[in-house]
C-alpha cells in the first residue's frame, strides 16, 4: 500500500513536471492533456486517473510547493525571531523553491490573465497555501482573525509574486524588499486593529 502511494505521488510529480515544461515552451491555453500525457510518457487514460484537467495539475503543483517549503524550514526556529521575521523567511523559501518554474509560471499567467474565471478557480488553493505558510511561521490562521490574516497574506504574496516574476536579481532583492515592506505594513495594521478592538471592549 505504501509503495503504491509513493508510486502515485511520483506519477503526479512526473505529470506536473511535464505540464510545466510544456507551459514554458508554448501556450498554456492551447495545451491539451494528450500533449501532457505524451510528454510524461503516459497514456491519456493513465493521466486522467490522476488529473481530470490542467487546473487540477496546477492545484497539485501549488500543494507540492507548499510541502517542499514545509520540508525546507528548520524544525526548531530561532526563538529570537519575531513571527513576522519567520513569515518573511517562510515566504522567501517559497519563492526560492518556485525559482526553477518562473518561465512556466510567466507563460501560464500570460494565458490566464484575460480569463478571470480561470484565476478565481485557483483562489481556494492559494488561501490554503497561505494558511499553511502562516502556521509554519507560528502564526495561527484559525477563526476570524485567521481569515483576515490569510486574506492579507494573499494580497501581500500576490504583489510580491508579480514583482518576483520580473525580478532578475541574483538574490531576489526586489522581491525581498516588497515582501518585507508589505509584511511590516500588515503587522502594523493588525496591531492597530487589535488596539482599537481592545479599547472599544474596555469602553463598554
Amino acid at each position: 500500500m505504501v509503495k503504491a502511494k509513493k508510486s502515485a505521488v511520483a506519477t503526479d510529480e512526473m505529470i506536473i513536471e511535464a505540464a510545466l515544461s510544456l507551459a514554458e515552451e508554448g501556450h498554456w491555453d492551447r495545451l491539451s492533456l494528450q500533449e501532457i500525457s505524451d510528454k510524461a510518457s503516459l497514456s491519456l487514460p493513465e493521466l486522467q486517473k490522476h488529473f481530470a484537467s490542467k487546473a487540477g495539475i496546477l492545484d497539485a503543483f501549488t500543494r507540492q510547493i507548499s510541502q517542499k517549503v514545509l520540508g525546507d524550514l528548520p524544525a526548531h526556529p530561532d526563538e529570537d525571531d519575531s513571527p513576522r521575521d519567520r513569515l518573511f523567511e517562510t515566504m522567501m523559501t517559497r519563492f526560492e523553491i518556485l525559482q526553477p518554474y518562473k518561465g512556466a509560471l510567466k507563460s501560464i499567467l500570460r494565458n490566464t490573465r484575460k480569463q478571470p474565471a480561470a484565476l478565481l478557480r485557483h483562489y481556494p488553493g492559494l488561501t490554503q497555501a497561505m494558511s499553511q505558510m502562516l502556521e509554519a511561521s507560528g502564526i495561527p490562521s484559525g477563526g476570524l482573525i485567521g481569515i483576515a490574516r490569510i486574506k492579507g497574506l494573499s494580497v501581500v504574496y500576490g504583489k510580491a509574486f508579480a514583482i518576483w516574476l520580473r525580478d532578475d536579481s541574483a538574490d531576489m532583492s526586489k522581491t525581498m524588499a516588497s515582501l518585507d515592506k508589505d509584511l511590516k505594513l500588515a503587522e502594523k495594521l493588525e496591531i492597530s486593529i487589535s488596539k482599537s478592538s481592545f479599547l472599544r471592549a474596555c469602553s463598554k
